[in-house]
This record gives C-alpha cells, structure tokens and sequence, in this order.
C-alpha cells in the first residue's frame, strides 16, 4: 500500500473552502501539502475521528469490490467503471499529473476519486476530476473535502484549472460549495480555477 498523503483529523463539517484564504489558521499533517492561497482550498484537521488519505499508484482492483457493491445499491456506476477501466488499461491514473486517491480506514475503502487530464478542447489546461465516491455512511465527516483537497493540490504543478462532470443535484451542491462554477459545456458542468502562480506550466506545455 502507498504511503498515506497525511494523517487528517476530521469532524462533521468542520472544513472551509473559500477563494482567499490567506492566513486562516490551519494545522499541518505529517507529509501534508494543502495550503493554498485565493480561489484554492483549505483543510481544518480538527482532532477526532482518525483517517487516512492515500495516493494510489498500483491498484489492486479487489479493493474496490466494497465500494462498487455499496455504490451499486444506490443506484451509481462511477466506481464500477473505475475498476473496469483500470482493468483494461483504459485509464490507470497514471498520464503526467494524474493520480488516483483513496480514503482508507482499517483496510476499508470509504472514498475514492482520481484525477485525469482534460481532454474537452475547451479546457485545454486543465485536470478533471473522476470517478469520485464517498460511502453513504460516511459523507458529511468532510471525507468529499478532503479527497477534492488532496487531487486539486497534487494537480498544483501540473494544471490551471480543474473540471468534473456532475450528475445529482445534491453532488453540484457540493462542488460548488468549494468554489467551483457551473459551466456549459458537453461533458463537463463544472469548473475551478485556483489562481496558481504564472510559472505553473501543464504537461502538454513542457
């Protein structure tokens, strides 16, 4: 198993995203990196409920098999698809800046979602966040946060902005809750642009 981005300590709803955060008072986890300033996110790791955050570079496809059946009963085939595609070798996570992150508690997988680089003509600069799931039985603990928290910061280097498609109502309000935009666009109905520093540069410009 990867090493974990950083121990988090987690509350309901004790995480703030904004578009200046400058200066918010914040504690650093061990081998964390989620400062950012203007539009970016930033994670509050109150102490409580302990978790772990992975980067996952070699996935073993049987870790999904939990979350695609619980995914399943309600209805959703993100994670199912995530398992297929990475089976085949359609999408492994693994073009330059992509990444894809696990939330694992106990060698249970409770969340998970990726980054991809955008391939929509519109948004040639950017990454597009995938396949992002959190349990049912889990959500409102800012596990959503924190994963959206870890793909913006490690696509940092690599990216201008970031996409993602959204199907439910109840997922938007979410994504825009943290700072992202509804768009018009085919394939992609929301984005967020963190205000990087102009020396980022994206893969296809290096």
């Amino acid at each position: 198993m990867q090493r974990p981005v950083g121990v988090v300590r987690v509350t309901s709803n004790r995480y703030i995203a904004g578009r200046r955060l400058s200066g918010l008072p914040h504690r650093r986890s061990t081998e964390s990196d989620y400062d950012l300033s203007h539009r970016a996110l930033s994670i509050l790791r109150p102490p409580e409920e302990l978790a772990m955050l992975y980067p996952i570079v070699d996935l073993d496809p049987r870790d999904l098999d939990e979350l695609i059946a619980i995914s399943q009963r309600e209805g959703f085939a993100m994670v199912s698809r995530l398992q297929a595609d990475y089976v085949s070798g359609l999408n492994r996570f693994d073009q330059p800046g992509e990444r894809l992150f696990a939330w694992i508690e106990s060698g249970r997988w409770l969340a998970v979602g990726g980054l991809n680089i955008e391939v929509h003509p519109q948004f040639a600069d950017a990454g597009r966040i995938r396949r992002l799931y959190v349990g049912p039985d889990h959500r409102r603990r800012g596990i959503g946060r924190a994963l959206v928290g870890a793909i913006v910061m490690h696509g940092r280097g690599a990216f201008r902005q970031f996409t993602c498609r959204v199907g439910p109502i109840q997922a938007r309000g979410f994504y825009e809750r943290l700072g992202f935009l509804p768009v018009a666009a085919e394939r992609v109905t929301h984005v967020f642009e963190p205000g990087w520093p102009d020396d980022v540069r994206t893969p296809r410009e290096t």
